[in-house]
């Protein structure tokens, strides 16, 4: 067990160096040689840490069987029919500030001793985080779960994870083919008539690579004990704003992200189609004629989605056109969610559009140009939303991974000198 140990620590210790490397060359961003060799230290660890515990399991399992079984709370034996805390996704706790106030306990140095329920959550020896040697506790797994929930919230007003799903992955980075050709383009897969017996003529895809990298985006929070021992406050802190916080950061970056140790935004994309406004039309004002254009010019617009700035709402509800409304509400009618529909595809209200009359104030986007990535499979989510602790504050970290950019780089040119198209439409300024 000794010798396991030190291998996972020599292994971590290694993996560490290239974060380090990383993080002090490319700004955080591997080559794809340390990519490579992060990726198979991590599977060592894994491997490593899999063998640890069924030795641990094992160890345990032997030494309760040494025992003899006792016949009540006061034996030291095994009480027959205990609950085993290790198979409570909540690990004894009540809620999140319960387990964050006995973590603090655990670092006060009062003198007390440790809760025993943080001794199934304690990282085992050797363990070295992502910060470096910090020790901390894992946070149980319905915990994890309520922090990760809210992240994924479905408040559209400041978050776009849901406009722009993400696809799992396990790597720090992934290659895409990226094949930009259209049918009626000179390169790319064509298809052609031929006589019979005649000889074929060949066509290839579009050989095109790139790269997306996995970016960290955490949370950083220190309370203090005033509001450590509130728990109902902390408790929602801790779940709620971390979660919030988590959302929009990220949703900021899918939106303008500038690509550089974050996501690159689908606003940033040189494939990106600007809707001129009509003559003569007044300031800070969206018509009829502004709708049906940027329709026209989205890739696939029945896979499209409006999204647009809560000040340019109320003129979306007004539009008709011939008499007839643009705008329709949901079959719910009012009920519920009033954005309604705008020519048949659904809108978002987001806080991440500029406001009435400013070019970025109503984007149409179809999610499927953008390449979204997110490390959300059950080992990475255990191992990379853990709750991190400084011995001399209260101070609490959560992290996730993700990283995203927009397919194409330049839209889309069509047959017969109509208009180019694009996965992402604004409208022009109208001040």
């Amino acid at each position: 067990m000794d010798k396991l140990r030190e291998q996972l620590r020599k292994k971590l210790e290694e993996a560490k160096a290239i974060l380090a490397k990383a993080d002090a060359e490319t700004s955080g961003i591997m080559t794809a040689d340390q990519a490579t060799a992060y990726d198979g230290l991590m599977k060592e660890i894994d491997t490593l840490k899999a063998e640890i515990d069924r030795r641990s399991a094992m160890e345990t399992m032997d030494a309760g069987l040494r025992k003899p079984v006792g016949n009540g709370p006061t034996s030291n034996g095994i009480i027959v029919g205990k609950t085993r805390l290790e198979d409570d996704p909540k690990v004894g706790f009540k809620n999140c500030a319960e387990f964050a106030k006995a973590v603090q306990g655990a670092y006060s140095r009062s003198g007390n001793p440790m809760d025993e329920r943080l001794r199934i959550v304690a990282a085992p020896s050797g363990y070295m985080s992502e910060r470096g040697t910090d020790e901390g506790f894992s946070v149980p797994p319905d915990f994890r779960d309520q922090v990760w929930e809210s992240a994924q919230g479905d408040d559209t007003s400041f978050d776009l994870f849901n406009v722009f799903p993400g696809e799992p992955t396990n790597s720090t980075s992934i290659n895409i083919q990226k094949d930009i050709t259209n049918p009626w383009d000179t390169a790319g897969v064509k298809a052609f008539y031929g006589a019979e017996a005649s000889q074929m003529q060949p066509s290839s895809m579009d050989q095109k690579m790139d790269n997306v990298p996995v970016h960290k985006l955490y949370v950083f929070t220190l309370a203090t004990e005033e509001l450590m021992a509130d728990s109902p406050r902390f408790n929602d802190r801790l779940t709620r704003k971390s979660g919030q916080a988590i959302r929009y950061k990220g949703s900021v970056a899918l939106a303008s992200g500038n690509g550089l140790g974050r996501p690159l935004g689908f606003t940033k994309s040189g494939s990106m189609v600007t809707v001129d406004k009509e003559s003569g039309q007044a300031a800070q004002t969206i018509v009829p004629q502004n709708i049906a254009k940027m329709y026209s010019r989205l890739f696939n617009p029945q896979r499209g989605i409006w999204i647009v700035s809560s000040d340019a709402f109320p003129q979306i509800m007004l539009l008709n056109l011939n008499g007839m409304p643009i705008w329709t509400p949901y079959n719910e009618g009012f009920k519920y969610r009033p954005n309604g529909l705008l020519l048949g595809q659904p809108i978002y209200i987001s806080y991440h559009c500029q406001t009435l009359g400013a070019k970025g104030d109503i984007y149409f986007v179809n999610p499927d140009g953008y390449m979204h990535l997110q490390r959300t499979t059950a080992p990475e989510f255990a191992t990379s939303m853990h709750l991190y602790f400084d011995y001399d504050m209260e101070a609490f970290r959560w992290t996730i991974r993700h990283g995203g950019q927009p397919y194409m780089n330049q839209p889309i040119s069509l047959p017969n000198g109509q208009a180019s198209q694009s996965y992402f439409v604004q409208l022009a300024p109208r001040a």
